[in-house]
């Protein structure tokens, strides 16, 4: 049998008559009938007869229960991404607040789990939720804001997740965000939702729940500092540097009558070596500064500069940390060779891939310049005390 348009026309009304609404599910319906009745159907028999036959044999609950299954599987997946959903959101937010809570308290693994929820919130919650908002609405504007309100959440979070974590192009992240939502998000929703805006916010209120969480961490982690606690992070580096001195002084005096020549030599070079250190760092943070030493302009900077001389890419840096672990190791062994029994744990170096990370990445975390600053001082401090208790001992 070969249907004419009219017979296509009227299978199509009748289907959506007898309660088929979706206009996809419409279509594959019709379809699907059509080929049916040119299989089965001949040009002698009537359409009335050989249609009506088609509908008994193939659809003998009518239409209307092929509508409501399909509605029954369309509520099951959507509940179930909804589920799904709520759980990556829930779950993300409370690693991601987690993580930042350790931080503050300068505790290994906050980095990861901040990096652990921040991409169940950018690569699972937001983009299941953008899915799912999308279906809501077929309308152009609709669509428009609930992709701009994607996008500016992802780019905030992702900013605020590079400050964290000292990556370059945070700010300029946060900025877009913030950006995209007050910009193009708010007005559209206020367009579109008009007076019932704020009744219609239950996608749009998660989000900003999940980015003032974000805020949250970020404001702490990266808190202000008062001019009294930066004077007595400077107070208690005068003093490192007071006893350096002090040491250094008697230090200078011991060797006269030393012959530790070895000892005398890679001490020395720990020393001067730092000092060099110290004001390369600073130059590096702070080009401007004229004292190349710890002020209030520079006691707390964290800078990716910083952390590069120190940690990453270590080698490539006229003053760099493998240098100093090769002159510490240096004098740990003339130490020993000296006196096998003396030893400290703030110079051991067990393993040098390592030793750098665990000892400066932590410092890094806490307080900037300052703390890196501080441990490089109490390195010399070290050094210093054990050569003259070396010296005192064998002399």
């Amino acid at each position: 049998m070969t249907l004419s348009p009219l017979q296509v026309d009227l299978i199509k009304g009748d289907i959506r008559q007898n309660g088929i609404e979706l206009s996809e599910l419409q279509d594959d319906l019709l379809d699907h009938i059509c080929c049916i009745l040119e299989y089965e159907g001949n040009e002698a028999s009537p359409f009335d007869e050989v249609y009506e036959r088609v509908k008994r044999q193939f659809f003998p609950d009518g239409y209307r229960e092929i509508q409501e299954q399909t509605n029954y599987l369309i509520t099951q997946k959507y509940n179930t991404m909804k589920k799904v959903m709520n759980v990556i959101g829930i779950g993300s937010s409370a690693v991601l607040m987690l993580g930042s809570i350790m931080k503050i308290q300068s505790l290994p693994a906050s980095n990861e789990l901040i990096l652990l929820g921040a991409i169940g919130l950018t690569l699972g919650y937001l983009p299941m939720l953008l899915i799912l908002t999308l279906k809501q609405s077929d309308m152009l504007l609709s669509k428009i804001r609930n992709v701009s309100g994607f996008f500016g959440a992802e780019a905030f979070i992702v900013g605020v997740l590079f400050q964290v974590l000292h990556l370059p192009g945070g700010q300029e992240l946060l900025f877009l965000g913030m950006g995209i939502v007050l910009m193009i998000f708010l007005p559209l929703l206020f367009k579109s939702a008009g007076a019932d805006a704020l009744t219609k916010l239950q996608p749009a209120t998660i989000s900003v729940l999940l980015l003032a969480i974000v805020s949250t961490f970020f404001a702490f982690s990266n808190k202000k500092t008062t001019h009294g606690y930066r004077d007595s992070l400077l107070a208690v580096n005068a003093n490192l540097e007071a006893s350096i001195s002090s040491k250094m002084t008697r230090l200078t005096t011991i060797r006269k009558g030393s012959n530790q020549t070895a000892l005398n030599t890679s001490s020395q070079d720990v020393i001067n070596y730092i000092d060099g250190l110290k004001t390369y760092i600073i130059l590096q943070v702070d080009p401007a500064s004229e004292s190349k030493k710890l002020d209030n302009s520079n006691v707390i900077v964290q800078g990716d500069n910083l952390r590069d001389v120190m940690i990453e890419n270590r080698a490539n840096h006229q003053f760099n940390g493998q240098e100093l672990i090769d002159k510490l190791s240096n004098f740990n062994k003339e130490l020993k060779a000296v006196d096998p029994q003396m030893q400290s744990p703030l110079l051991a170096i067990k393993n040098e891939n390592t030793w750098l990370n665990e000892k400066f990445n932590n410092a890094y975390d806490t307080n900037g310049l300052y703390s890196i600053y501080c441990l490089l001082s109490q390195i010399q401090l070290e050094v210093t005390s054990l050569e003259i208790e070396a010296l005192s001992q064998h002399n």
